[in-house]
């Protein structure tokens, strides 16, 4: 789970670009991003588990990754557009 969460923020980045309207990561960002995707990666394709099950061997990490990528973008679009004043 922790691999897949260190890779949420690309799609995060990519999903903010989309909706918010926010600018997509400079050049140096997007290498980082991707550095760390290609490590997550790795790190898949080392795993014995993957191996053996293969990609059902991430079901559920991989359902994680689409719904924290969600809840990050949409958690910054309430707080955005939301007033919060005090009474």
């Amino acid at each position: 789970v922790i691999v897949f969460r260190a890779a949420t923020p690309l799609a995060v980045s990519m999903l903010e670009a989309m909706f918010l309207g926010r600018h997509y990561p400079n050049a140096r960002s997007s290498v980082a991003l991707v550095v760390i995707c290609i490590g997550a990666a790795g790190y898949v394709w080392s795993d014995k588990e993957f191996e053996n099950i293969g990609i059902m061997a991430y079901f559920w990490p991989i359902i994680y990754f689409f719904i924290i990528a969600f809840e990050m973008t949409y958690g910054k679009k309430i707080v955005s557009t939301v007033s919060l004043g005090t009474l």
